[in-house]
């Protein structure tokens, strides 16, 4: 595969990007960061970025998307081609802008390159590609997941690619379905307990899922989300697009209940702030009066608020993945025609053929 060069994402979580070369050209699929690591940029230079005729942006997260500034100061001057959606919450300007609407599923962008595209589940604003060259395709999974609760997905079928890069991140998980089980059962173990539920959540994908997978499971008790939650919940429904219809009325009706935290009086709390860091959250969590416990749903950042979380036991993890395990990816890949298969978003480093 000399003609594909992966510049992030393949062996690691995060910076995904990956490099085409066509001809006297390139083709960039997303440009993210590792918000980790010191120096978090795709290594890319000035005289490939050039030359770059088109990137395509699956989602607007940092890791899909957080280059895309210095990627711009270092050269990069074609065509972005993106959702508007995720254009918007990305919050980039960027005038040389080509936007895939899902009223359709394909695009000729010019003689020797065709899209055929879909939403992928993620978040909303999250697309897959199949380019099409004139010689060779590739398809793009972006981050994905066919089996949501909040989000539509549109699961390839009979698409043809010689290469297909697909999210894996959870190489060792169980089927996503069993594992929003063994959440729900986690959290209604705690409650069982006499312990209130606070949950730190992604506001802008994961959180959504979660809320629904609680509103469904668990709507007896008195659910809460916080301020910075109910921003991002009211901005995400401005894109009905890629909601499942039911699962809209549900947060709508959800919504109505005045769910705003303001007393102690919740059962679980939905707090936008995945990683613990907001002054806000802090507070919360301090004037928090009864036993509770915090559901760590995804990776956090090492704080002082999580140190001290820990030494009272008041901290426990249980994954709400809102990627694919190889599991996932066996419950539909096969109604595809794939050449070689890129698993990426995790540590490891193979090709399936």
């Amino acid at each position: 595969m000399t003609d594909l060069t992966f510049k992030g994402g393949y062996g690691e979580h995060g910076r995904s990007c990956f490099l085409i070369a066509v001809k006297d050209y390139y083709i960039i699929l997303d440009c993210g960061i590792m918000d980790t690591d010191p120096n978090p940029y795709p290594d890319i230079n000035r005289e490939i970025l050039e030359k770059v005729k088109y990137m395509f942006v699956s989602h607007h997260h940092e890791d899909h998307i957080g280059a895309f500034e210095h990627f711009v100061d270092n050269g990069f001057c074609g065509k972005l081609v993106i959702s508007q959606v995720a254009y918007i919450l990305a919050d980039i300007n960027y005038n040389n802008t080509i936007f895939l609407d899902t009223n359709s599923t394909n695009l000729n962008l010019c003689e020797d390159i065709e899209v055929q595209y879909g939403r992928s589940g993620h978040c909303v604003g999250s697309l897959w590609f199949n380019i099409k060259l004139e010689n060779k395709s590739y398809f793009y999974s972006g981050d994905f997941q066919a089996y949501t609760h909040a989000y539509i997905c549109d699961v390839p079928e009979n698409v043809v690619a010689n290469v297909a890069i697909i999210d894996a991140a959870h190489k060792d998980l169980d089927v996503a379905e069993n594992r929003s089980k063994q959440f729900i059962d986690t959290v209604q173990m705690h409650l069982d307990n006499e312990e209130k539920v606070v949950l730190p959540v992604q506001p802008y994908g994961r959180g959504i899922e979660i809320l629904l997978d609680i509103l469904k499971n668990l709507s007896s008790y008195k659910i809460a989300v916080d301020k910075r939650f109910l921003k991002a919940i009211l901005k995400n429904l401005e894109y009905q697009q890629y909601f499942k219809q039911d699962s809209y009325r549900i947060v709508e009706k959800f919504l109505d209940t005045n769910p705003l935290y303001d007393d102690n009086t919740f059962d679980i709390l939905l707090i936008g702030d995945s990683h613990l860091v907001k002054q806000s959250t802090q507070t919360i969590l301090e004037n928090v009066k009864d036993k509770f416990i915090v559901v760590a749903t995804g990776k956090v950042a090492k704080n002082e608020m999580i140190d001290k979380l820990k030494k009272k036991d008041c901290l426990v993890k249980c994954s709400y993945t809102h990627h694919q395990s190889f599991k996932d990816i066996e419950n539909w890949v096969n109604n595809n025609e794939f050449g070689i298969i890129v698993p990426f978003h995790n540590d490891l480093k193979q090709l399936i053929v």
